[in-house]
């Protein structure tokens, strides 16, 4: 120590009870007082002029940490970082004598943040300091530069920190960098002071494909690295394009049949496209057998005690799980999902974790008091699996992203309901999917579970779906599962990434059993990151075999559906075969590529349109080539699609301009 050098200072109890505190007058600092309260500590910022004024770290409240760090005063030390209240939370004697920097807990307690705010960037600066680095030294955040992946025609930005990490100044005499597709926003000269950083921007945009190379040369007075060199590299490639095929399903089945067809999906494009599905049931029957529901959205739900219901499976991920620090009563933890969760019509990419038992996409994630389903007061747009008061007792609550089984999974474990003083202990998960289905599992549940809430709710309390409230349901190891996916129609997979020139493959089973006969509607939405067609809409008819249909209940089983001329040029006209009654209820309809309904052309619509020839079932109605509005379209492929009862046939035209 009489070298003058420094010291470390590890452990959290040096001058606790007041015994000992004379030590700290040895590192400049003065003891104020015992550590602070549980909360007190929120953040930690580097103060003064010195190497640290830049930085400010985020603080782990409510930890060990927040008990046991003792509040100092400089003394005759500078200080370094405060916390509130302008708590010195280390010191560094100054001159020529001890320099120390404390405590280990400390630094365990604060979170790394971003740039130069990060324990490693502190601690490297203080040993140039502790250790009298004189010369000027050359950092910077990246040692290598990589855009990655970047869309033909488009511009992309990346930053770069350059810092001093040596006492002395470090003067930078010219930044420069190679290549015409790379540009440079940053001032000719720095001259930068100890800890003193600057950040500087770098900017890629071509209109061709290819890779992409440059370098950032940086020339200073750092003896070590006088020409600093920093490669840089960039992929630019074509953007995806969507490719989907077939675009409409009609499939007939009969009674307790399976029928699979396959739906192919493909990459146009270039680098990778990514794609989700969702299905959506027409009407209200959705398909779900035993069964609670609908809301009017759609969703239905069914627990693991029925017969179809979903299995119980409980995966503890409380091992390999993101802890979400959730340690106090009323509070909540903001976490980016894995995917974008589709619900109630809107997709979301982040949501809030409740200590009380729910995610919600919207407002008050610390409501304690449990509502019915719907309620206009918030939290609004909420997944509750069991909102009830609860308290971590000794529990903490997980998340994971289960790749293989593409489903995001929130674990709340050894939880308790707050009344009990946290004696009973309930573990419990929620599971999101891809394709909008939630599943709750109860691996363990004690205590009074009839003062809670189960169930849904849109973002504005106008829909919702009630499970149970303040009622005798819930149990260990069962599962609950609500979907607005019809169990009729399923889909190999959900989600997936593609390449150019790897078409993939799905499979669709439908299935009859449990189905009335008839014809049964829905949709499949995929939606990609394809910038110009990212939803595309297939329609699909699945006809159940089993009624009888009187001869006048037929529209006629060939429509004779034509469209002449084709391809056309201003207009076109499609003709038909319909009889007078069915004619009057048909639905008569213009699609894009993406399934989207551009004009409608049924009799509701636009009942001076439709002519009928001398035959009296033959029926004709011109497209002029616009569409609900009256805007003309662009010229490619559209669909006409007549439905009427059972009947359903779609026809391709192509319009030039």
């Amino acid at each position: 120590m009489n070298s003058g050098k420094g010291v470390y200072l590890e452990g959290t109890n040096l001058g606790f009870d007041h015994q000992g505190t004379d030590f700290w007058e040895m590192f400049g600092a003065v003891y104020l007082s015992q550590g602070a309260e549980h909360g007190d500590v929120e953040e930690v910022t580097g103060y003064g002029d010195n190497f640290a004024v830049s930085m400010n770290f985020g603080y782990q409240s409510y930890s060990f940490a927040d008990i046991f760090i003792n509040r100092l005063s400089p003394g005759s030390g500078e200080g370094i970082l405060h916390s509130e209240e302008m708590y010195t939370r280390t010191v560094a004697k100054s001159g020529a004598g001890y320099n120390a920097i404390s405590s280990a807990v400390l630094f365990g307690a604060m979170s790394d943040g971003e740039g130069l705010s990060r324990k490693v960037d502190l601690m490297r600066l203080y040993l140039a300091y502790l250790y009298q680095e004189d010369d000027p030294s050359i950092w910077t955040s990246q040692s290598e530069i990589d855009f990655g992946y970047v869309l033909n025609g488009n511009s992309q930005e990346r930053q770069l920190i350059i810092q001093n990490s040596g006492l002395n100044e470090l003067n930078i005499e010219s930044i420069s960098l190679t290549n015409e597709h790379f540009t440079l926003e940053s001032e000719p000269s720095y001259d930068l002071a100890f800890g003193q950083n600057v950040e500087i921007s770098l900017n890629f945009s071509a209109d061709e494909t290819g890779i992409f190379a440059s370098e950032l040369e940086i020339i200073s007075n750092d003896p070590d690295y006088p020409v600093l060199t920093i490669p840089i590299t960039v992929n630019c490639f074509q953007p995806q394009v969507i490719s989907v095929e077939p675009l409409e399903f009609d499939v007939s089945a009969g009674e307790n049949e399976i029928v699979q067809e396959a739906l192919t999906i493909s990459n146009l494009g270039g680098g990778i496209l990514d794609y989700q599905i969702l299905v959506y049931a027409e009407g209200e029957e959705s398909g779900f057998r035993e069964s609670g529901g609908p809301d009017n959205f759609g969703h239905y739900w069914k627990d693991s005690f029925e017969e179809s219901g979903p299995e119980f499976e409980w995966l503890d991920i409380s091992q390999y799980g993101v802890n979400l620090g959730i340690t106090n009563v009323n509070s909540h933890a903001d976490i980016e999902l894995p995917f974008p969760f589709y619900f109630y019509g809107n997709v979301y990419e982040n949501i809030a974790v409740s200590s009380n038992g729910y995610l919600t996409f919207g407002n008050n994630a610390d409501d304690s008091s449990n509502d019915q389903i719907p309620f206009v007061i918030d939290p609004d747009n909420f997944i509750a699996p069991l909102w009830d008061y609860l308290t971590p007792a000794s529990g903490s609550v997980y998340s994971y992203f289960d790749e293989s089984q593409s489903r995001f999974i929130i674990q709340y474990t050894n939880w308790s309901f707050y009344i009990s003083g946290g004696q009973s202990i309930i573990s419990f998960q929620v599971q999101l999917h891809p394709n909008g289905d939630i599943i709750f599992v109860y691996e363990s549940l004690e205590g009074d579970l009839t003062s809670c809430t189960v169930g849904i709710e849109n973002y504005n309390a106008s829909d919702g779906l009630q499970i149970a409230y303040n009622e005798e349901y819930l149990q260990s190891n069962m599962a609950i599962e609500i979907s607005f996916q019809p169990e009729w129609l399923q889909l190999s997979q959900y989600m997936g990434s593609i390449l150019n020139n790897e078409p993939e493959e799905l499979v669709i089973t439908f299935n009859s059993s449990g189905l009335s006969p008839g014809v049964h509607n829905a949709e499949i939405q995929i939606h990609s990151n394809d910038t110009h067609n990212s939803q595309i809409t297939i329609p699909v008819a699945f006809t159940v075999s089993g009624t009888e249909l009187s001869e006048a209940d037929i529209p006629f089983s060939d429509p004779q559906l034509s469209i002449y001329p084709n391809p056309f040029n201003p207009s076109t006209t499609i003709s038909f075969s319909l009889t007078a009654e069915a004619v009057l209820n048909a639905g008569l309809g213009i699609y894009n590529l993406a399934g989207q309904k551009i004009k409608d052309l049924s009799s509701s619509h636009s009942p001076a349109g439709i002519s009928q020839s001398q035959d009296n079932n033959k029926y004709s109605v011109i497209w002029n080539g616009t569409d609900d509005k009256n805007n003309s379209v662009a010229s490619g492929i559209y669909f006409f699609r007549l439905s009427s009862g059972e009947l359903k046939q779609t026809r391709k035209m192509l319009l030039l301009k």
